[in-house]
């Protein structure tokens, strides 16, 4: 399976942990235990026009309400060149996956700020029709949270992580992904599919 990584891995690693330090966000103690949303207030902004900004504690709620049914997690930002140009596709490819019994969560790792979620907001609105598509992740650890997901990530993205109906990872993407490549993915947690 071809990757094709934009930064090299250590770069991206630190590019990552650079940005969650600026983004000065609140820690987290224990990484998928924090309650609450951090959602951004919307002020005198358009609901429809800001992303969501969601916490680690509330996304490892999202991938426990689909248990039963296998997901796949795409870590994705708006400073990823090769994220942009398959945003399109994955979300017409997000409703083929829900048909044949696999969700697609899209989760940005964009800055959890206000103007990061207008930002995400304005392009998801543009390029797939719903600002709302995928809420941006606010991480206080980011190390925490790559190790915890999957400790041979170091950041690079797009990354696809495919879950099982037990919400167990199975599998790892690492960069632009095609059809046939998303296919053999899903095929990995479809039950009495996976290999």
């Amino acid at each position: 399976m071809p990757i094709s990584i934009l930064l090299p891995l250590p770069m991206n690693s630190l590019l990552m942990l650079l940005a969650a330090i600026l983004w000065n966000t609140v820690p987290i103690h224990v990484p998928g235990l924090t309650a609450g949303t951090a959602d951004v207030e919307l002020g005198a902004q358009p609901a429809a026009e800001l992303a969501r900004v969601i916490t680690v504690a509330d996304l490892g709620r999202e991938i426990r309400r689909h248990k039963g049914r296998p997901v796949i997690l795409h870590f994705w930002a708006t400073w990823c060149a090769p994220c942009l140009t398959e945003l399109s596709f994955l979300a017409r490819a997000a409703k083929d996956l829900e048909r044949s019994g696999v969700d697609f969560l899209p989760i940005s790792l964009d800055n959890p700020t206000r103007k990061g979620a207008q930002r995400v907001g304005a392009l998801l609105a543009q390029r797939v029709g719903d600002p709302r598509w995928s809420p941006i992740l606010k991480v206080a650890d980011i190390n925490a949270f790559m190790s915890g997901l999957d400790p041979e990530w170091e950041g690079a993205v797009p990354v696809f992580f495919a879950f099982d109906r037990e919400t167990r990872m199975r599998r790892t993407h690492l960069g632009n992904i095609s059809q046939s490549e998303l296919d053999a993915l899903a095929d990995w947690i479809l039950p009495g599919k996976g290999k």
